[in-house]
């Protein structure tokens, strides 16, 4: 009775495995196939200059904790005209400071719209859901392995 107990309970921790990869494991692909197709969109290259870096805060409201963060804004121009725009993604760790360069990419139709050409904090946040996203791919195979 114990060993069909025990079954059950390693199938049901199988399904909730599978389900936590099914549901984690699409979240970075699909961040890295939208930036991928943003820089394939935006063709117009020019440099960027950090003119400000706020200090906001983030409220998690689920949680109720405050974490402060910064939010750099940028001024480029294309075809003659200025553009100043604050990034609407915000980190904990400052990115840049005042007078940083880096290059960027526009939106030909909309040159509101840009993408930094390299990006840590997209880097560092595709590498901690895809080491997420392994470990629970290796728990759910080692659970398998571990119930059959």
């Amino acid at each position: 009775m114990e060993a069909d107990a025990a079954a059950v309970g390693g199938k049901i921790a199988i399904a909730v495995l599978v389900i936590v990869d099914l549901i984690l494991l699409p979240v970075p692909i699909l961040m890295k196939t939208s930036r991928n197709k943003k820089l394939a969109r935006y063709t117009i290259v020019t440099e960027a200059v950090v003119t400000a870096m706020d200090n906001g805060v983030y409220h998690a409201h689920h949680t109720g904790s405050s974490t402060p963060m910064w939010y750099p804004t940028f001024s480029y121009t294309v075809d003659g005209v200025t553009y100043e725009k604050r990034s609407n993604v915000g980190t904990t760790a400052k990115p840049f400071e005042v007078g940083d360069r880096l290059k960027i990419r526009v939106d030909p139709q909309d040159h509101n719209k840009y993408i930094m050409i390299k990006s840590k904090g997209f880097d560092i946040a595709f590498g901690v859901l895809m080491a997420l996203a392994a470990f629970f791919i290796i728990a759910t195979v080692i659970t398998a392995i571990a119930v059959r």
